[in-house]
């Protein structure tokens, strides 16, 4: 059995994704987490703000999400997403972890950044939209994402 991966250090080049409202990347190792240089960045105080990018996956196919992130304290309406894709366009959430300022820490803190997982099942689609994202709550609120991946088994 191999293993089936699309992967994200946020060195340049970072091809496919796209920026909605206050999005971007740090480039260097200043934002990053240690020996990683380069993230990506969420910030705003209205509206959506995003990072996402589409992701080629294999229909009904149990997949893992990983990505470390790390935000501000004002952060209320944060989220890691997963969505399918409906003809083009993003379809329902498949599977969303909703991020706070006021959430328990996960393992392994590196500069500020912990690891954040989960696992769905990609149902009929071929293609699902992977975002980090946030709706601004009229605070200044911002979420990094670095080193994300996205995998499944394969048969061969």
């Amino acid at each position: 059995m191999g293993l089936g991966q699309w992967a994200e250090d946020f060195n340049p080049p970072m091809p496919g994704w796209e920026i909605v409202g206050g999005a971007g990347f740090d480039l260097g190792d200043k934002f990053s987490r240690p020996g990683k240089p380069g993230n990506g960045w969420v910030r705003a105080t209205q509206g959506w703000n995003a990072l996402q990018t589409w992701v080629s996956v294999p229909a009904n196919t149990d997949i893992a999400v990983d990505a470390w992130l790390r935000w501000a304290p004002a952060l209320t309406g944060g989220y890691m997403s997963v969505r399918g894709d409906d003809n083009g366009t993003p379809g329902p959430v498949i599977t969303e972890l909703r991020l706070a300022g006021n959430q328990p820490l996960p393992k392994d803190n590196e500069a500020g950044y912990f690891e954040y997982q989960f696992h769905f099942n990609s149902g009929p689609h071929s293609r699902v939209l992977f975002y980090v994202g946030l709706w601004g709550n009229g605070e200044d609120a911002w979420i990094q994402i670095d080193n994300a991946v996205v995998q499944w088994n394969t048969p061969y």
